[in-house]
């Protein structure tokens, strides 16, 4: 007897119904929506023996994981291969105490605005966007010159040609803080990173 084709079988009572957030189409990884079927437990558009039916194979829209999408999909792409940030916590050394400053790099995530946002070293930001990095559709970096050395108090200062105040002297907080003012605006949980703005300082003493 020939081999019997499975789509020239004759079905019954086999056509289901989703409403969305179910299945992807998987030739595009557009949500479906609509009339499918199964056959040995593997999903199809439309109804059994249908022209232009498409595989649907499980969706994941519950949540902004998009490292489930692209694994259901099989990718070789660069989401898949992408990494999570890792927190790290700097440690300044003599010559960056020297330099009054370091660089700090902030993570903050692009699809739940609620999460708090990480640190990162210099070796995950020189990665970042790239292959084997952190995913830039998922995560913003945020480069921080960190005061390290100054005065812990503000000071005034007076113009000695005409008299009238001059730029006050800030304190290394108010050096700190008048950089992270513009990114928390937009940014609001990065005020969740930086507690301390004088986190790591010490006075001026080289």
């Amino acid at each position: 007897m020939a081999k019997t084709s499975k789509y020239s079988v004759t079905y019954t009572n086999n056509t289901l119904y989703t409403k969305g957030d179910e299945f992807i189409i998987e030739a595009t990884g557009e949500q479906y929506k609509g009339q499918y079927h199964l056959v040995d437990g593997i999903a199809f558009s439309g109804k059994p023996k249908s022209v232009g039916v498409r595989k649907l194979i499980p969706g994941a829209f519950a949540n902004y994981d998009t490292y489930i999408y692209d694994k259901s999909l099989r990718f070789n792409s660069r989401v898949k291969q992408s990494i999570q940030p890792k927190f790290y916590r700097p440690a300044p050394t003599t010559p960056e105490y020297q330099v009054g400053s370091i660089q700090r790099y902030i993570v903050s995530h692009n699809l739940d605005t609620t999460k708090f946002p990480i640190e990162i070293g210099v070796s995950q930001a020189n990665t970042y966007g790239g292959r084997g990095g952190i995913d830039a559709g998922i995560y913003t970096l945020h480069k921080i010159k960190w005061i390290l050395v100054g005065s812990f108090v503000t000071t005034s200062t007076t113009n000695p040609t005409t008299g009238q105040p001059g730029p006050p002297i800030l304190s290394v907080e108010d050096q700190n803080r008048r950089t992270l003012e513009p990114i928390i605006r937009r940014y609001p949980m990065m005020e969740f990173a930086f507690r301390n703005y004088t986190e790591f300082a010490q006075p001026n003493i080289f």
